[in-house]
């Protein structure tokens, strides 16, 4: 039997919208995003610093200090994760479209989908101290929390499947979250496109980035660039 309601659909949607109320309310929007971008260069980093170390530190101490840059570069982004679902939640609560069943289940949703992130930074900060030190098994460890954390975002984004009237709930939760502006689009996993003008410092023309986020399956047009796009998974006619 097909589910009128679907709290991880709902769940995943404000979720993204938190992430827009964040990125609308920054005072220094630019920063943020870079900032958040930092955690896709977290072994390079490490292994970059870690390195330049050694010979100061030894292979022990460059290690742990690649280890901690690592795993420090996920920071930024670990608390932005939180942040939005603490507003995700709070708006859900607010709007009272879920019994407290269903809240239950769009809050442990989001505690699992946090849960990939940090064991995601964990992973990185094992796999680049071990990579430092040569110690296998520490390497091994790493590259396992990374395959788990993995597995667990996959397993999770298979459940978030909703209906047309799930995705008009996420769409007026948005709205009670003063993103009227941030477009919703569907065909694609829970994710929130920052408008053009935050991302200046990687992408110098607007077609660029347009290009990076069609590339990476995101189904959003130049339209959408300008106040910024919440992407969803395609909902169930009825």
């Amino acid at each position: 039997m097909r589910r009128e309601k679907n709290p991880k659909y709902i769940a995943a949607g404000a979720h993204e919208y938190g992430h827009a109320q964040i990125a609308a309310k920054s005072k220094y929007p630019k920063a943020r995003a870079v900032s958040n971008a930092l955690g896709g260069f977290s072994d390079v980093a490490g292994l970059g610093i870690g390195a330049l170390a050694q010979h100061k530190f030894g292979r022990l101490g460059a290690s742990i200090l690649g280890g901690a840059v690592s795993g420090a570069t996920h920071v930024p982004l670990l608390i932005e994760e939180h942040s939005a679902s603490k507003r995700a939640l709070k708006a859900m609560k607010a709007s009272g479209e879920l019994s407290p069943e269903e809240y239950r289940e769009a809050e442990q949703t989001l505690g699992r989908a946090y849960k990939t992130y940090v064991n995601r930074a964990l992973g990185a900060s094992a796999t680049s101290a071990a990579a430092l030190s040569g110690h296998a098994g520490l390497l091994s460890a790493g590259v396992s929390t990374r395959g788990l954390s993995q597995k667990d975002a996959v397993n999770l984004l298979k459940q978030i499947k909703g209906n047309e009237a799930d995705a008009r709930r996420v769409r007026g939760l948005g709205d009670k979250m003063g993103q009227r502006k941030v477009r919703q689009v569907y065909g694609a996993s829970p994710t929130y496109v920052a408008p053009y003008d935050h991302v200046r410092p990687f992408y110098k023309r607007k077609a660029q980035y347009l290009r990076a986020l069609n590339r990476a399956g995101l189904p959003v047009s130049a339209r959408d660039l300008k106040h910024g796009a919440v992407t969803l998974p395609h909902y169930e006619k009825r």
